[in-house]
């Protein structure tokens, strides 16, 4: 298993870290407040159709 589940659907973060980065804050900001890495921050600010889906176990 690769990490841990979300704790909330990414499409609601998304729209959270788009709300920040309105307010001025960068994909580094976020992710310091939010004690989660860039990479993560900045995978969520792309477009949805550019962020990879999550396979699903079989």
């Amino acid at each position: 298993m690769a990490g841990r589940p979300a704790r909330i659907p990414s499409s609601e973060a998304a729209a959270a870290a788009r709300r920040l980065q309105s307010t001025g804050l960068s994909a580094a900001d976020i992710a310091e407040i939010s004690g989660v890495a860039v990479t993560l921050v900045r995978r969520l600010m792309r477009p949805a159709a550019a962020r990879p889906a999550r396979k699903r176990p079989s």
